[in-house]
């Protein structure tokens, strides 16, 4: 019987462990997925901003932003300059315009000329430079994500 009990125990808290491994993996392939599928929607958004941002055509840059942010999961979408100062944040009062946007992935993002992420306030931040011409960084996009949805799932499957 004690035997028993111990064996028991130990395959209690195995599996214990094996359900929180699983999760943790999940939970990686998940967030690995929104981050995939956000560098794919920025990278998108980036080039068709090339010409608006250019032209400094408020109108495109403000339509653009606001069709992104309508998707499920986007929480906000804003165009900064090559400073990393907001140009249009996707509302029609421009209340951030010329402020600087607060996130640090922005300011390595312009650096580095590269997409970066990052997590913040339950949403994840991608930074995208938009280049002209070679390599010439003309501004970037700052997009985020909600982890809500991602995050109800994760509870769902536990």
């Amino acid at each position: 019987m004690a035997v028993s009990t111990v064996l028991f125990l130990q395959f209690d808290e195995a599996f214990e462990d094996y359900q929180s491994a699983s999760a943790s993996a999940l939970q990686e392939v998940h967030f690995k997925q929104l981050e995939h599928q956000g560098q794919i929607l920025a990278e998108i958004l980036a080039q068709s901003l090339v010409n608006p941002l250019y032209e400094l055509d408020m109108e495109s840059i403000g339509m653009l932003l606001r069709t992104a942010v309508s998707q499920h999961d986007i929480v906000y979408a804003m165009v900064y300059d090559a400073q990393g100062r907001i140009i249009h944040d996707g509302k029609e009062t421009l209340p951030g315009f010329g402020k600087t946007t607060g996130h640090q992935i922005v300011e390595k993002s312009l650096q580095e000329k590269s997409v970066k992420s990052g997590i913040e306030d339950n949403h994840l931040d991608l930074a995208t430079p938009i280049f002209i011409g070679e390599g010439v960084v003309l501004g970037g996009i700052l997009i985020g994500f909600s982890l809500e949805e991602m995050q109800k799932t994760l509870a769902h499957s536990k």
